[in-house]
């Protein structure tokens, strides 16, 4: 199938259709939306770069109410860049988060023609599939951007190419390295094996893998150490949190790994299902090349995905990595005859199926949640409750609603924080397992320290034709509880 302007228009206006979507019906807050975002806030208000939302987080030390250094500042500072040009609320963060991830899309795009130049429509089919897929907006996804695009640019290196690209590629995977530590982890082996694949003089080839490796190394320190000489224990805290990535045993990850990410792991699974044919059929015909051709495309991601599952089993996001990188691996191998185009399509349809069918649930899911059960509907209440200037505990939701108010912590940390600390702790149903109820205090605010003063339950689960599309509410109508002896707030 030819590629034509078809599909560029068609993955335009979807774009353009997605970010109006996003900034017109606001969706549930994301499980990490306060600790990534938080320093890029602090910083535009003028607050340091901190986390003042997350004291005490995970026991590392120095604290990130005192300095964020736990993870990359790229993501963190972009944001608070488009905080002091746009201001704070739920439709910056969204869109901040659509931006790149239709950013990603299209470098992908990119990366994919380089990969098949030949294959033109799958790359834009994939391109706009991933644009459907509702990546989670986490740090890693413009580390992606920043990733993809270094190896797109290294796989139109020849011998014959300057310097120029190779500087390029560097400086973009250097900002990788200082937007997101396991995303350049999963990539890095991957652009050796490019580097390998597409310079056999091994001379040349050493040569510019060091010339990419001292840019993105320069390039990386350049980004980290403005943070480094914020703080003195900046460092002391990176390597902290580094080393204890997580403290669950390998069955519980494993187990949340499964429950929660299971979409993912289905697409990796697809993706690498015609990888494993490879395989077989050209061991069975004693094809080498091929078969050098296939550990370049397959056996370079062994390494990274053995460590993430062994090491970061619970994060399922880190499995993204490779979704790119394996769709490329179909348009190099030939297992289909002459039905190459509708194969490769068919198995990109079943492989995002898991992922975009989940995200358009996600938007119906918020579409069918009626306007005054939405975020904004409940600032005015909220608002009233809630004097400015005291504390409170409350998930990503609220926080848009208090940060530019109060001394907000984040629900998701409650571990860290003691009852003395909060004056009110909201709490929605979003999660909850049902439409009429709301979610449990934490424990600091258990027992008869807090009392409820404000209850308003969320509307029923939305559904389609009749059928609930979740458990729990979409709606984050909130429970407030305040703190019985917080005399004078």
């Amino acid at each position: 199938m030819k590629c034509t302007k078809l599909y560029p228009a068609v993955f335009v206006l979807t774009a353009l259709f997605l970010f109006a979507f996003k900034l017109t019906v606001s969706q549930p807050a994301q499980v990490d939306e306060i600790f990534f975002k938080s320093p890029g806030l602090s910083w535009a208000s003028g607050t340091g770069w901190r986390s003042p939302e997350e004291p005490h987080y995970g026991g590392w030390q120095p604290p990130l109410n005192e300095v964020f250094a736990s993870y990359p500042p790229v993501y963190p500072f972009l944001f608070g860049c488009c905080v002091k040009i746009f201001g704070f609320s739920w439709r910056v963060c969204a869109g901040y988060d659509a931006v790149i991830h239709i950013l990603l899309s299209g470098v992908l795009i990119l990366f994919l023609r380089s990969a098949a130049p030949s294959k033109q429509g799958m790359a834009w089919n994939a391109g706009w599939l991933f644009l459907l897929s509702g990546y989670p907006p986490r740090p890693d996804q413009l580390a992606m951007s920043f990733g993809y695009g270094a190896l797109a640019l290294i796989l139109g290196l020849d011998e014959k190419c300057g310097w120029r690209r190779l500087v390029l590629s560097g400086v973009l995977f250097g900002f990788c390295l200082g937007t997101s530590v396991p995303c350049s982890v999963a990539l890095a082996p991957l652009l050796v094996a490019l580097m390998l694949r597409r310079h056999r003089v091994f001379g040349l080839t050493f040569k510019r893998f060091v010339v990419i490796c001292g840019v993105a190394t320069a390039t990386a320190l350049v980004i980290v150490l403005p943070v480094w000489l914020y703080h003195h224990g900046a460092l002391a805290q990176n390597l902290n949190a580094t080393a204890s990535i997580t403290g669950y045993t390998f069955s519980t990850s494993l187990g949340h790994l499964f429950r929660y990410w299971y979409p993912v792991l289905i697409a990796v699974g697809i993706f690498m299902l015609p990888g494993v044919m490879a395989l077989f059929v050209n061991l069975k015909l004693r094809q080498k090349e091929q078969v050098v051709s296939w550990l370049v495309w397959y056996g370079s991601i062994s390494l990274p995905l053995a460590f993430f599952f062994l090491k970061s089993t619970f994060q399922g996001s880190y499995y993204w990595f490779f979704i790119p990188w394996l769709i490329a691996a179909l348009s190099q191998f030939h297992l289909y005859g002459p039905q190459v185009p509708r194969c490769t399509l068919a198995i990109l349809l079943v492989g995002f199926l898991p992922l975009t069918g989940l995200n358009v649930r996600m938007m119906l899911g918020a579409y069918l949640t009626p306007s005054d059960q939405r975020i904004e509907a409940f600032r005015q209440t909220v608002e009233g409750l809630v004097p400015e200037g005291a504390s409170v505990a409350c998930g990503g939701d609220y926080w848009w609603l208090f940060a530019h108010r109060n001394q907000v912590y984040d629900l998701l940390n409650h571990a860290a924080l003691q009852a003395d600390q909060v004056d009110y702790v909201v709490v929605t149903g979003i999660g909850s397992g049902g439409a009429d109820k709301h979610g449990s205090l934490p424990p600091f605010a258990g027992g008869e320290r807090f009392q409820l003063i404000h209850s308003q339950p969320g509307p029923s689960l939305p559904s389609l034709l009749g059928i609930p599309l979740f458990r729990s509410t979409f709606s984050p109508a909130p429970a407030v509880f305040r703190r019985k002896d917080a005399h004078g707030r």
